[in-house]
């Protein structure tokens, strides 16, 4: 059974893609680059970005601290 991924708990866009790199997978959001922790499997890499997701829903903020591995808002600097 597919798991669903659910929008970007930064921005709600529904622009994601899986990104592999060696050997972890995690969710990054095309539209504002926040990318998700890291994880062994793809499983838990989907499903750690659906909790912080969801627990970002039911709070209407950023995902606290407590939230397991929070998804992370990635900053791009010129130089």
């Amino acid at each position: 059974m597919a798991t669903a991924i659910e929008p970007c708990p930064f921005c709600r866009s529904h622009h994601l893609h899986l990104t592999h790199s060696g050997l972890t997978y995690c969710v990054v959001c095309e539209h504002c680059k926040s990318m998700g922790p890291h994880w062994e499997s793809l499983e838990e890499a989907i499903e750690r970005w659906n909790q912080t997701s969801r627990a970002q829903s039911r709070s209407g903020g950023v995902p606290s601290e407590r939230s397991p591995q929070p998804a992370q808002r990635i900053q791009h600097f010129a130089g």
